[in-house]
């Protein structure tokens, strides 16, 4: 088929289902090199056969889109609307239907493997498509520059190191790191780290950026802790988990299941140079990414043995079976859509497409930081292990009463310490101010008496004869100074009383 080689060997990104050309190939059941055939035959044959197999009107508009891309580019236009008509609307199928927490939960306690545990918290925390995790449409239409068709350990960044390089504008107009405004908003954020994960990195189309729960974090560490020691990628002596990441950016976050445990002899001897030893070794040091089918067939074994234990079945009349990987993101969306986060936050970590306007909005205005502090009011909600939730939720509630009860006895010690200050210092100012009215008393007490004196003295003094007067000497004591003047007065009295005489008896 040369034309449908000739869109595999260029990668047209517009055509991501090249089977469809196959599929139609085979259906008419000629092998002609030229596609462009009766626009009839080719509704009458392919969309019929569509039907039999049962897909519904997505699934054959998807094959359509393929098809009438190709007579687009062969310069052959076909009546588009009348094709879509023909397709048509599924009127008798239901809404979509996912998992819900209890049957996520039955599936990653049921998986034995910490691939498979973590993967499905990933599905069910971050919400990806299945070709986020190992995309085949690169793989047909093949990877351009930059692209990679499986995700790496580079996708996986903590999204809050390097915060206290960064600024941020408060309400208030000041400056402040965006560390700073974590702690601000909810110090917890740093106390669970999680990771931030880059999806189709390379392609502009897909390309988008999302968080995953904490839990799912753990997983992820203790799955790749694992391989790390299992001598995968040849890490280095003392080499930290991070740093082996670092080195390793481009080795698949889930590979392929391999045995980590070395061959070795019934007598006890190392069979490194047994050839099984030697494959061994060379799958483990060398990984390969695990494909969406491996998955989805591990998943389905896993739902098949929990059997009538949980129901993925439909459970009424209508209902569809859960969708084995598409069931996560159902569970996924309505949290992010209903969790109280920023509608279009939710779209963008959703990994839906935007507006352009919006989504250059969205890169100016809410930075990794930000949008991590949106995805923290649901990450409780999409963790699948409720108890160790509630657990810590109950933990950090104890610390949270312990805190403010030691804030409220630091208060209280305060409070005494502050009474009991002003009290003595109250006290003190009494007794300053009895000490002074004593004083003022005493003091009023001698003025008084002082006063009494000089009232006798001026009674008796014009009594007093001259002789006695100058013998006291009143000038000269000094505790008589008060006198002096009433004296003085005295004198001028008796003075004008003898003038007033003398004129009298003249």
């Amino acid at each position: 088929m040369r034309f449908a080689i000739f869109l595999n060997e260029n990668g047209f990104p517009e055509v991501d289902n090249v089977q469809s050309l196959e599929t139609f190939y085979k259906v008419r059941g000629n092998e002609k090199d030229d596609i462009i055939y009766l626009e009839d035959e080719c509704v009458g044959v392919f969309i019929r056969h569509l039907r039999e197999k049962g897909l519904g009107s997505s699934q054959q508009r998807s094959h359509l889109s393929a098809i009438m891309k190709a007579y687009e580019l062969n310069r052959v236009n076909l009546l588009r609307n009348k094709l879509y008509a023909i397709v048509g609307e599924d009127e008798d199928r239901d809404d979509p239907w996912g998992y819900n927490i209890h049957q996520i939960k039955t599936l990653m306690f049921n998986a034995k493997l910490i691939t498979y545990k973590a993967l499905i918290a990933l599905f069910a925390s971050a919400g990806p498509r299945r070709g986020g995790i190992f995309d085949t449409a690169i793989i047909r239409r093949g990877p351009r520059k930059g692209q990679h068709n499986y995700l790496m350990l580079k996708d996986l960044q903590v999204p809050t190191v390097g915060l206290d390089n960064r600024y941020r504008t408060t309400e208030e107009g000041t400056q402040e790191t965006a560390l700073e405004y974590i702690k601000r908003i909810d110090p917890q954020i740093l106390e669970k780290p999680v990771y931030a994960i880059t999806f189709y990195r390379g392609n502009k189309k897909y390309e988008y950026r999302t968080f995953c729960s904490h839990e799912c974090y753990k997983l992820i560490n203790q799955m790749l802790k694992e391989r790390r020691d299992a001598e995968e990628n040849n890490p280095n002596p003392n080499e930290t988990l991070q740093e082996w990441m670092q080195r390793n950016p481009t080795t698949p976050v889930f590979r392929n299941r391999f045995n980590p445990t070395p061959y070795i002899y019934k007598d006890g001897r190392s069979g490194r140079t047994d050839p099984h030893e030697i494959k061994r070794r060379e799958k483990c040091i060398t990984p390969e990414p695990l494909t969406p089918r491996a998955i989805e067939k591990y998943i389905m074994n896993l739902r098949d043995k929990i059997g009538d234990d949980v129901k993925f079945t439909p459970v009424s009349e209508g209902h569809h079976r859960i969708p084995v990987l598409h069931g996560f993101r159902h569970f996924h969306k309505p949290i992010m859509s209903e969790g109280g986060i920023n509608s279009s936050v939710s779209e963008w970590l959703q990994g839906r497409k935007l507006e352009a306007s919006e989504a250059a909005y969205m890169r100016g205005a809410w930075p990794d930081y930000a949008r991590l502090v949106e995805y923290w009011k649901v990450m409780d909600a999409l963790t699948i292990d409720r108890e160790d939730v509630e657990r810590k939720r109950s933990a950090y509630k104890d610390k949270v009463i312990d805190k403010e009860r030691k804030e409220r006895e630091h208060a209280e010690n305060v409070a005494y310490v502050v009474s009991e200050k002003q009290r003595i210092d109250k006290e003190d100012t009494d007794k300053q101010l009895r000490d002074q009215r004593d004083y003022m008393n005493k003091l009023m007490g001698v003025v008084a008496d002082q006063q009494a004196f000089i009232n006798k003295v001026q009674k008796i003094l014009p009594y007093v004869p001259e002789d006695i007067k100058k013998i006291l000497s009143l000038d000269n004591s000094s505790s008589l100074s008060l006198e002096n003047k009433s004296v003085d007065v005295a004198e001028d009295v008796e003075t004008e009383q003898d003038d007033g005489g003398g004129s009298s008896g003249a």
